[in-house]
């Protein structure tokens, strides 16, 4: 008799404690898309999504719906990775709501798969005031379909994804070859100055391209790049 009473006053200590804590737990609910390279739909099924140095994880379904529970209300970055995608990070996402009646809802995600596209040839040349680029791709774009490449720019031979200054948007090439006219102000405003050395290099990436930047070095990342690429090129800036 004694012990039952001993431990029925342990079990209701336990309670009162948990119920007087200030620790707030919330539920995370999102939706996510997927597509290939060029921007087709992919299953939205198997995106696998972890609340970064937590162990809480959970898989996208079919609809691309996936909901996250048990995490402490806070701060945290949002893993999202798959095979044939590249890694996704979405930092500093706020969690504030509650179990179930009200979650916190994680803003549309859409991701794409590693690119298909390579470089097989890049030019530079200079016409008048302008920085003429042309890349050689394989396989080629079209008009219905598109295929993606970036440029990075730096002021060092070695320049590449991880060593750079500045990097272009991504754009869409409709062949097996194109031609991209640049200012020179534009490289100014990328802080390059009069006289230096700029060199440039392309990859193919993706439609979406799941850049980010990355919370522990400060370096913005670029998880769908081909790094199968040529040499860079060069020229002085006027």
């Amino acid at each position: 008799m004694l012990t039952a009473l001993l431990l029925s006053l342990c079990i209701f200590t336990i309670a009162c404690n948990k119920s007087g804590s200030n620790i707030s737990y919330g539920q995370v609910r999102g939706v996510l898309r997927l597509a290939d390279d060029l921007n087709n739909p992919q299953s939205y099924a198997g995106m696998q999504v972890t609340a970064e140095n937590t162990g809480i994880s959970t898989v996208s379904d079919s609809s691309g719906r996936y909901i996250l529970n048990g995490l402490q209300n806070g701060t945290y970055n949002l893993v999202y990775s798959k095979t044939g995608y590249g890694t996704f990070i979405l930092v500093g996402f706020k969690n504030n709501g509650n179990l179930s009646d009200n979650p916190s809802i994680v803003p549309l995600v859409t991701l794409g798969q590693y690119s298909t596209t390579t470089f097989t040839a890049l030019t530079v040349n200079i016409n008048n005031d302008s920085v003429v680029l042309r890349p050689t791709i394989d396989p080629a774009g079209t008009t219905i379909q598109p295929r993606g490449i970036r440029f990075f720019y730096g002021t060092a031979p070695d320049i590449s994804s991880e060593n750079f200054t500045a990097y272009s948007k991504v754009y869409q090439l409709a062949n097996t070859t194109g031609v991209l006219k640049v200012g020179f102000d534009y490289f100014y405003s990328l802080g390059f100055t009069s006289g230096e050395t700029v060199y440039i290099k392309g990859y193919g990436d993706a439609f979406f391209s799941n850049d980010y930047d990355d919370p522990q070095t400060g370096k913005h990342i670029f998880p769908n790049l081909n790094e199968t690429s040529v040499a860079p090129v060069s020229f002085i800036l006027p």
